[in-house]
């Protein structure tokens, strides 16, 4: 008889083996991104003294790297929910699957539009 193991090695376990090799090297493309996008708005002045609209460029850029996020977070879902065992654990990873495709389409609508009325405004 295999002896039981607590609940935050369980948990780690799960991580490491099941979660983490279902998230795709896009989403931690995606991740770096954000984070370099963050990194410049943050240092603004030191990095972009002489233009003076680099934040007009690096918010809608940020924005979209964001919009990624949800549809590859679906991915992961779906990919978390062929690897796991029991029944239930399927049905609540197939929730988390309809859940985030569903924040995606919401989103990646008020993206589009947002962007669309700030492409306009530019513009004029």
């Amino acid at each position: 008889m295999r002896p039981t193991t607590s609940h935050a090695s369980q948990l780690w376990q799960f991580v490491w083996q099941v979660l983490l090799p279902a998230v795709p090297r896009l989403a931690w493309l995606v991740l770096g991104l954000v984070g370099f996008f963050l990194l410049n708005l943050g240092f603004e002045d030191e990095l972009w003294p002489h233009h003076p609209r680099a934040k007009q460029l690096l918010i809608p850029l940020l924005v979209l790297s964001l919009g990624a996020l949800p549809w590859l977070g679906g991915h992961v879902a779906r990919q978390v929910r062929r690897n796991v065992q029991r029944w239930w654990w399927r049905r609540l990873w197939q929730l988390a699957t309809i859940g985030a495709y569903t924040v995606a389409v919401f989103s990646s609508i008020m993206i589009f539009s947002l962007l669309l009325v700030e492409l306009i405004s530019w513009v004029r």
